[in-house]
């Protein structure tokens, strides 16, 4: 399926602001931003980082949130909004009958101290005949939360970041400069009540704004970037809190021998043409390493591209999503800071990058991934347990295991009390109680601030915005089996492991071994209290059983015979109280009748059989629209019910569904994307035993391959008007689309379809 020229049909709200389904994205591995079909407008850019605060953010708040539109003065025009072949350069056209024009939208991927290092380069081209156009740059720094000032130049415009006189800690104010050849002038325009023609009025004197005409074959180049030819020097030290003092300043300094002023036309006109050569050459260096030769190898690519560009470049950390403060129900008040690494989203990315020929990215995301084990003070604290517990020895009898046991819950009950301790005080001072945390900054610290930006309308009205998040506080025992399933096929696929390394994977197990048996507050956050959530014990069970198969494959030392006890006991478990004999069906938590699709990563993870009778009954009970008590609309799942059906009463409330909503977090949900994709690879895998789900499968998939906006994005979820909810775009979200696409198409191959 081409993702080329294809124009925009759900692009506006009536209201004006842009939707989610209406953006491209461009980045450079720093930082990226969001580019708008309605009028090329960049409706959010953080600078310098992913996760430093907006200079432009009118995806929040069209009226303070600051924007970088260019685009015609009159109506009578239609936009496409496509990518250059193979690449992240970003091309929006402008059709009328007076011309076409097109802006080409990138970021150089350039070394630090080199020429178009975290420059954003616009260049506006007329193709055919000519076109009056405006210019409009507005931005509003940090989150719209402090002034600045606006001051046009002989090549451009200054804006200049106001710094309050009582903050010791900033000195100077942010610097940015619009760099241009053409005549600007002070103000914002305002729009007509059709919300596209633009007059000539002007308000404010925080925006510049230009309007001009060109030509057939003529250009026009904006380069935006920060002020006084200095470079920022990476210092992950100089990002562990949400402050934005800490965040923006880290210290700036010019390389030596190096310069970077670029302040006459002529210089930058030349740099600019050879810095959009250099991006598109990169990005099909890249992508040339792409080796998948399959069905849907075009999809693909696109999202091994968005997955490069949410990429954190200095430490290899992902980021689930770039945007923040974008909600899952519109008008609701659940919204939540997503620019951060997720441990749950380790062995997908290891898993899709290995796949499809990134090794040097695996690679980089293990380092980043060993870094934050070998940080664990509780993991160099903790004492190895090589040989085999002697409590395993059956001569011994069962006292020594009775002490043992009550060894290990006088524990458990200590560290559920430092727990709660954590949860009311907030302070990040406090250990953590667990190995790792469930996130990461991109800079490799836990976060356990969040911060609500009243002041901004949040789209779509849905209020309060949130940045930052106390994810680092919440206990998720499912994050252990993600880590070490990420490790055992890096070592498979990729490079093997070291010795080091091993001794601290073997501690994480021994803790997994000790504290499986624990409630934690489960892969969705649901915040409805902590339950022994089915999926988290099948990821306690990948951990022990990844640790097993690494040590095995490896020769490492390990205490084996404990650790197949514990794998078996979890095992058990998860058969005796996580099967549900009413709904015949795996459900979310033990004891409950409730369906989850969480628990269709059981077959992907190995951990049963994607034939055996009870997860294909476990697919036969998902795979039922909501009103007969499944989870799926179509080739579209949700992702749990939300609460169980009461007796005698048809088991179809669903999570999304208003007529059963008991709260307002989860009304009017959509259905989730990745569960979508967990769903169809489940099918294929069952399609063994049972071949008409591989027909159904493939359909599936290639209806939901038409829910990614007309540039090939995802958001998290899809919502009940088929409209894109949640932050956007989404990397899980792209991470399951590879992993689905690869086994589907090998199934289907396999079967010579």
């Amino acid at each position: 399926m081409a993702t080329q020229n294809i124009p925009c049909v759900h692009s506006e709200h009536e209201e004006g602001q842009s939707l989610l389904d209406s953006y491209g994205i461009i980045g450079n591995m720093h930082s990226c931003a969001l580019v708008s079909i309605n009028s090329a407008s960049i409706d959010w850019y953080c600078y310098p980082y992913f996760d430093s605060p907006s200079i432009f953010g009118s995806m929040l708040d069209k009226e303070i949130g600051g924007r970088f539109s260019i685009r015609p003065t009159t109506c009578d025009h239609r936009s496409k909004q496509f990518y250059w072949p193979d690449t992240n350069v970003l091309i929006t056209r402008f059709l009328s009958e007076e011309g076409v024009t097109q802006v080409i939208d990138y970021m150089p991927v350039k070394q630090q101290g080199s020429p178009g290092y975290l420059w954003l380069v616009r260049r506006v081209k007329v193709v055919r005949g000519q076109a009056e156009l405006v210019m409009e740059c507005s931005p509003a720094f940090d989150y719209a939360r402090r002034g600045h000032h606006a001051k046009i130049e002989e090549y451009g415009a200054v804006f200049t970041e106001r710094v309050k006189t009582d903050d010791p800690s900033r000195t100077e104010g942010l610097v940015m400069h619009l760099e241009t050849d053409l005549p600007l002038q002070l103000g914002r325009y305002k729009n007509d009540e059709q919300g596209c023609k633009i007059s000539r009025d002007t308000v404010g004197d925080d925006g510049v704004h230009s309007r001009f005409t060109l030509k057939e074959g003529e250009t026009a180049v904006f380069v935006f970037r920060e002020r006084h030819g200095k470079h920022r020097r990476y210092d992950p030290e100089a990002h562990n809190t949400l402050d934005a003092k800490s965040k923006l300043w880290s210290e700036l300094h010019t390389p030596e021998g190096h310069t970077d002023d670029y302040s006459h036309k002529t210089d930058c006109t030349a740099l600019e043409d050879r810095l959009f050569n250099e991006t598109l050459s990169y990005w099909k260096g890249w992508l040339g390493k792409f080796n998948y030769k399959g069905r849907w190898r075009e999809i693909m690519q696109r999202s091994a591209l968005v997955l490069k560009l949410l990429t954190f470049a200095p430490t290899g950390a992902i980021i689930s999503s770039p945007t923040c403060g974008l909600p899952l129900v519109l008008e609701k008040q659940y919204n939540y800071d997503p620019r951060y690494t997720w441990i749950k989203d380790a062995a997908f990315t290891l898993y899709a990058f290995l796949r499809v020929g990134f090794t040097e990215e695996a690679a980089q995301f293990m380092g980043w991934l060993e870094c934050r084990c070998k940080e664990s003070k509780l993991l160099a604290e903790m004492e190895d347990e090589v040989a085999d517990d002697p409590v395993d020895d059956p001569s011994l009898g069962g006292a020594l295991r009775t002490l043992k046991d009550g060894v290990v819950d006088a524990t458990s009950k200590v560290l559920h009390v430092a727990e709660e301790a954590i949860g009311k005080l907030g302070s990040a001072d406090i250990p953590s109680p667990h190995p790792i945390s469930a996130l990461y900054t991109i800079h490799g610290k836990p976060s356990n601030e969040t911060i609500e930006l009243g002041h901004l309308s949040g789209y779509q009205n849905s209020r309060p915005v949130k940045i930052g998040t106390s994810g680092s506080l919440e206990y998720h025992l499912d994050i252990y089996g993600e880590l070490l399933d990420s490790v055992y096929l890096y070592n498979k696929y990729g490079t093997m492991v070291s010795y080091d390394f091993w001794t601290f994977l073997r501690r994480l197990v021994d803790w997994v071994c000790h504290h499986w048996h624990e409630t934690d507050d489960g892969v969705w956050g649901m915040g409805e209290g902590r339950k022994h959530y089915v999926y988290s014990k099948v990821m306690c069970w990948v951990a022990v059983d990844r640790g097993l198969r690494l040590a095995d494959r490896r020769s490492f030392p390990a205490p084996r015979r404990r650790w197949y006890r514990v794998r078996d006991e979890i095992y058990e478990s998860i058969m005796r109280r996580g099967w549900s004999p009413e709904r015949k069906a795996f459900v979310q938590a033990y004891d409950t009748t409730v369906l989850d699709a969480s628990v269709l990563i059981m077959p992907l993870t190995f951990f049963i059989s994607p034939t055996d009778p009870r997860m294909l009954s476990t697919l036969d009970a998902i795979w039922r629209p909501p009103q007969k008590g499944g989870l799926v609309y179509s080739s579209l799942a949700f992702r749990y019910q939300h609460e169980a059906p009461e007796a005698g009463q048809p088991a179809s409330s669903c999570r999304g569904r208003r007529s059963c909503s008991t709260s307002s977090i989860d009304e009017g949900e959509g259905t989730c994307n990745i569960c979508s994709f967990w769903l169809i690879e489940a099918l294929t895998r069952a399609s063994a035993k049972r071949p008409d789900l591989l027909r159904s499968s493939r359909i599936m998939f290639e209806e939901l391959l038409g829910f990614a906006n007309h540039v090939g994005l995802y958001g998290g979820e899809t919502g009940l008007s088929g409209e894109t909810l949640g932050n956007f775009p989404q990397a899980l979200t792209h991470l399951s689309l590879i992993s689905c696409a690869f086994n589907l198409d090998r199934t289907l191959g396999s079967k010579g379809l």
